[in-house]
């Protein structure tokens, strides 16, 4: 008012802002999509907390499997004609044993709270994140203290933390374009809902 300026909206439509980009970052595909914990530290979980009834986030591409076995039954994001589900957030995760998830980070506390709500057992991949609002839930509901991955892993012997699912992805779970710290830790931990 002081400046005699006047403003105006008009509506563009959804296709003018999805073509100019203004809205990207919320129209990315998850960060994660892609990404697979190695199979040799995937193993020794199994070995430790298993066997796992689902992989309750994957793909065809970075479904794991039970050590010299078949691919587990897996839940997607999309359907993909293989994945035993659609939407892990939707499913039941009490019944058939332990679960295994690698969510994406932005998940995570959605997946603690739908542990909680089902009493349901799960294997979760997540960063040590003391910050976050679900970190207190994390320790009040492990079975023992988080482990962190590159305890149980031998880089030297057994190649990256996290593989590759599809080609031009990012190997880490955070994605493209996030810097990865050393200071990052990842760890497993058993959550008993």
């Amino acid at each position: 008012m002081a400046f005699d300026i006047t403003f105006a909206s008009q509506y563009v439509g959804s296709g003018v802002i999805i073509r100019s980009g203004a809205d990207l970052l919320s129209r990315s595909a998850d960060v994660s999509d892609g990404c697979k914990l190695n199979p040799v530290v995937f193993a020794k979980l199994w070995r430790l907390w298993g066997p796992f009834a689902a992989d309750m986030f994957a793909s065809a591409a970075t479904v794991q499997a039970a050590p010299g076995g078949a691919a587990l039954p897996y839940w997607s994001l999309l359907a993909d004609g293989f994945s035993a589900g659609v939407d892990a957030l939707t499913a039941s995760w009490k019944q058939g044993g332990v679960r295994y998830a690698f969510p994406p980070v932005k998940l995570v506390g959605d997946v603690l709270r739908l542990l909680t709500e089902q009493a349901a057992r799960a294997v979760v991949i997540l960063p040590r994140w003391e910050a976050q609002w679900w970190w207190p839930l994390v320790l009040a509901r492990a079975v023992m203290p988080p482990v962190p991955l590159a305890r149980i892993h031998a880089a030297k012997v057994e190649g990256p933390l996290f593989v590759q699912g599809r080609k031009n992805l990012p190997t880490h779970p955070l994605g493209k374009g996030f810097a990865c710290p050393e200071s990052v830790v990842w760890v497993a931990v058993l959550i008993q809902g």
